[in-house]
């Protein structure tokens, strides 16, 4: 994550491993198994934006800092995935 300054308001950026690939690759492996489909998405996706989230509510919290920015400092947290 990265902590800086732009137009005025204090920026939060961060990123995380969304690994669409194996998310391609599941579903062009057998699109017919709508449950293991899910099972993929819960795993890829779902359970990554709830490590996200944990993680910004860490940032809030206090636990952490980045370069002296707490979570008081920043009024939005803008999440971006990147492939």
């Amino acid at each position: 994550m990265h902590a800086g300054t732009g137009g005025g308001a204090e920026v939060l950026s961060g990123y995380d491993e969304f690994p669409s690939q194996k998310l391609a690759t599941a579903v062009s492996t057998d699109v017919a198994d709508v449950a293991a489909f899910d099972t993929d998405v819960d795993q890829i996706i779902v359970d990554k934006a709830k490590q996200l989230t944990e993680r910004i509510r860490d940032f809030r919290a206090g636990l952490y800092d980045f370069g002296g920015v707490t979570g008081r400092d920043v009024d939005s947290i803008y999440s971006v995935t990147l492939d």
